[in-house]
């Protein structure tokens, strides 16, 4: 994991840093891709995408479902 990457809480455990926009500092504003994909960390490896918990973080961020694609079908 890149230093620039590692943030420290008040309690000294390590954390994905974040922009000031709130998203992790790893994502790429213009794309929203992961730039470092990878090479991710295993939290990021075990938050599959579409899940309901990505779902919900999705919800947080555009105030609406993303179209999946079983919603599409």
């Amino acid at each position: 994991m890149p230093e620039w990457l590692i943030d420290r809480d008040l309690h000294g455990m390590e954390t994905l840093a974040k922009g000031d926009d709130g998203w992790c500092a790893a994502v790429d504003p213009n794309t929203s891709r992961c730039t470092i994909y990878d090479e991710r960390p295993s939290i990021c490896r075990k938050y599959a995408m579409g899940s309901p918990s990505c779902q919900d973080e999705r919800l947080k961020w555009y105030g609406e479902p993303v179209p999946t694609l079983v919603n599409l079908i």
